[in-house]
């Protein structure tokens, strides 16, 4: 018989926070419970006492909620990425490499940062990686928030690589763009065969705010906003096809962008391509026994960040 783990995933957003408790094992994971709860104090972090005792009550009401392996996403309005490509090296040189990369964003932050990466390719003489890094401040502030209720979170982890692991449990190759709109950011991850190929943030673009401003009689009528993420949309799929990139078939809208009512038929309209969002996206291994009170797509990196633990 085969050994299973709970695994706990943290998706703290501005509005809520979102919990998926996951059983995995070596083979397979299966989805037990969805938990979502008002975000108190309006935030990703607190910052004044007031906020921070607020957020610690919080946390300390839905305590029991937490168990196994705990995941906490750090959003990627506060994380920096870079990808590199590097040929084959040993272990010790590719951390002397990465060290050096990192380097960079000592100038970007202009204060200590924490930083992680992850190989997301292996070819016979080359390999892609992910760097990921975030001030140091913002880190500890993230692990405080759970530390403080009593909740030992195993790890931090960010939302690119946490969303890619959704699609890539349910074996989806196909070339994939997975477009997290949130209220406080925005952001593009795209897959082929299962590996994170691109990353890139889009934290200009508030999907409640186009879908307020646009004249919805007129198709062609998309306030600037709209225009301008179509716009930067295109411009990411062409870098990532100039670089040796397959046509995206399928895009997967996540976030609050899951639930907007007219960025489905914006995205179909110019990229004639499947558009999933909502309900529309099935998601495997999910017990029969949940009810849902929102689409499985709001619960999607909160399902992600748990199966990061494996």
């Amino acid at each position: 018989m085969l050994q299973s783990s709970l695994h706990t995933g943290i998706d703290i957003g501005a509005k809520d926070i979102k919990i998926a408790n996951v059983t995995i094992n070596r083979r397979s994971y299966f989805v037990k419970n969805f938990y979502k709860i008002e975000n108190p104090i309006g935030k990703l972090i607190p910052e004044t006492p007031l906020e921070k005792s607020i957020m610690n009550k919080c946390f300390i009401e839905i305590k029991d909620i937490f168990s196994g392996k705990i995941i906490i996403g750090i959003s990627s309005k506060y994380a920096l990425f870079r990808q590199i490509q590097l040929p084959r090296l040993s272990k010790r040189e590719l951390k002397e490499a990465i060290f050096w990369e990192t380097q960079e964003f000592l100038a970007t932050f202009g204060m200590k940062f924490i930083s992680d990466y992850e190989v997301l390719y292996h070819g016979k003489n080359t390999c892609s990686i992910l760097i990921a890094a975030v001030p140091e401040g913002i880190a500890k502030n993230y692990a405080k928030i759970a530390l403080d209720a009593g909740i030992f979170p195993n790890s931090l982890d960010v939302y690119p690589l946490a969303n890619a692991c959704v699609i890539q449990v349910q074996k989806n190759y196909d070339p994939i763009a997975i477009i997290d709109l949130d209220l406080d950011y925005s952001e593009i991850t795209i897959l082929n065969d299962g590996e994170i190929i691109l990353v890139r943030n889009l934290d200009f673009f508030n999907i409640n705010e186009a879908d307020k401003q646009a004249d919805w009689e007129n198709i062609d009528s998309f306030p600037m906003s709209y225009k301008n993420f179509i716009i930067e949309i295109s411009r990411t799929f062409e870098f990532y096809m100039r670089n040796g990139g397959q046509k995206i078939e399928k895009i997967v809208i996540a976030g609050e962008g899951s639930k907007s009512k007219h960025c489905k038929a914006v995205l179909e309209k110019h990229f004639h391509v499947e558009v999933f969002m909502g309900a529309e996206f099935a998601v495997d291994h999910i017990s029969a026994n949940i009810k849902l009170n929102s689409d499985i797509l709001d619960y999607f990196s909160a399902i992600g960040l748990a199966l990061r633990g494996r």
